[in-house]
């Protein structure tokens, strides 16, 4: 029997957009670890706010962060050959690294501010950030420690156009999430780093069956490399565009779009019976 492997985004999507709460999706989380299924984070969040979700939720699996930037993989989860291209963390982690460094990006992302009225994460203070985020102190503090990503909330959204050629031009590319826009490196995405996390699990269970989760344009790399995509809705009740001809568009919204669409998946791919 193949190995399946669900990869889902986060805000928004297993967790709600205004709460962060996963709540709703604890049905589904309880069977996948029952399972055995491999959830990987594919997120735009930080290394340090996925391991403390993950601790919360007992799933310790590789997981993707800052929009592909990184694969974050513990020691003993891998072999020889990823640990000689991966950078060495500590305390028993390795990180493949796909994007840009962060001080490149804040460079990059000063210079896009001479033609385009736009403020970066760096540059915000901690309570307008609380006000747009609806994170708490201690959150907020996870989701600075930033390496591959500069988010950034534009002031005149009739500058998209403007921003997209001068990036154009750059070793950078942007993408747009539930709250902010993300400055990341050109070759960087979600998408890229799933087929590099399909490729290590292929490897350890030969074959594989993937089921992709998200809710914002920055997922449809993601939803583009798995084999059952799912858009779930958004909190304002619409999906975005999306043209990948077999997704699977939930009626739910975010974690109970997760929850519904996850259970039904499994039972149909014959791993679950409840």
């Amino acid at each position: 029997m193949k190995k399946i492997i669900i990869f889902t985004d986060l805000d928004g999507t297993l967790l709600d957009h205004n709460t962060y709460s996963y709540e709703a999706a604890k049905e589904a989380i309880a069977i996948i670890k029952k399972i055995n299924v491999p959830l990987i984070f594919t997120t735009s969040k930080t290394r340090a706010e996925v391991l403390k979700l993950q601790e919360d939720m007992g799933i310790y699996q590789p997981f993707i962060v800052e929009n592909g930037g990184g694969i974050i993989f513990r020691e003993k989860d891998i072999d020889e050959n990823i640990k000689r291209i991966a950078e060495r963390l500590g305390n028993g982690y390795y990180a493949l690294i796909l994007g840009e460094k962060r001080e490149d990006l804040i460079k990059f992302g000063q210079n896009l501010k001479k033609k385009c009225k736009l403020k970066l994460f760096s540059e915000m203070e901690d309570d307008e950030l609380i006000r747009i985020m609806g994170l708490p102190y201690e959150k907020l503090l996870l989701s600075k420690m930033r390496d591959f990503s500069e988010p950034f909330i534009l002031m005149d959204e009739c500058v998209v156009e403007v921003l997209l050629r001068e990036v154009e031009k750059s070793k950078f590319k942007i993408l747009k999430g539930g709250r902010f826009y993300h400055l990341v490196g050109k070759y960087q995405d979600k998408g890229n780093a799933v087929e590099k996390v399909k490729k290590f699990y292929m490897k350890k269970y030969k074959n594989i069956v993937t089921i992709g989760i998200g809710d914002s344009s920055n997922d449809i790399d993601l939803l583009e490399k798995v084999d059952y995509p799912v858009l779930v809705k958004r909190w304002d009740g619409e999906h975005v565009e999306c043209r990948i001809k077999n997704v699977i568009k939930s009626e739910l919204v975010g974690p109970k779009g997760f929850n519904y669409e996850v259970i039904r998946l499994l039972k149909i791919l014959g791993v679950f019976h409840g």
